[in-house]
């Protein structure tokens, strides 16, 4: 916490899940920058570019009803797409990264808009939660929500900013999102885990290969 008003962090909030089951739930500092609000287990804030994680899967699950193809160029679903010039297809389309005004987030208009690219809104576990259903391949909480085949064209729609995998991963099935205000999410689809934030991601994976190489790990 001494780390706040010098370019640190004041609050968080950390969520791991494996096998669609919660295994860490943690938060902790203060929901406002004057330090008089603590971060209580429903706090919320923006997450800025992890909703395009959210619209994400709802696009994979209008795929994989058949209502949708990534491979399709956009104007037959968007004829006047203002981005005609610079993508070709969907796939292009979902890696496409609009600016932001930076100014206007803290805006009640901004908080009102339904913004697909970086208004949502929640925590960690909340992230979380819909996460595992990439991370299970295509299920949570008991129920499916689309195939594991769909599940898996995540791995061909490439963010041209942040990129998929990378030297940093333990494995190349790996998807993650950042968003501006420090917010992570990671799905390692080997692993089956969905962790925030890269000091207790290490520490969640190296817990996870101790337990499997432990005896009946």
């Amino acid at each position: 916490m001494d780390q706040c008003g010098r370019g640190g962090e004041c609050g968080w909030c950390f969520c791991a899940t494996v096998d669609g089951e919660t295994i860490a739930d943690l938060w902790g500092g203060y929901a406002d920058s004057a330090q008089t609000r603590p971060w209580e287990r429903d706090t919320i804030v923006h997450v800025y570019s992890i909703t395009k994680a959210m619209a994400a899967l709802t696009a994979l699950l209008i795929v994989d009803r058949g209502e949708l193809d990534f491979d399709a160029p956009v104007a037959r679903y968007w004829p006047q797409d203002p981005f005609s010039d610079e993508v070709t297809d969907l796939q292009d389309n979902a890696a496409h990264n609009p600016r932001l005004d930076a100014s206007a987030v803290n805006s009640r208009a901004w908080r009102a808009a339904e913004i697909p690219a970086g208004g949502g809104t929640g925590n960690a576990r909340s992230v979380a939660r819909i996460h595992a259903i990439l991370a299970n391949g295509g299920t949570a909480q008991g129920r499916r929500f689309f195939s594991e085949v769909t599940c898996r064209k995540a791995l061909e729609v490439h963010d041209l900013i942040l990129g998929m995998g990378g030297d940093f991963m333990p494995s190349p099935n790996t998807l993650f999102w950042g968003g501006a205000g420090g917010s992570l999410a990671i799905i390692d689809m080997d692993s089956t885990g969905d962790m925030r934030a890269f000091a207790p991601i290490s520490a969640a994976w190296k817990a996870l290969a101790a337990i499997s190489d432990a005896p009946g790990g």
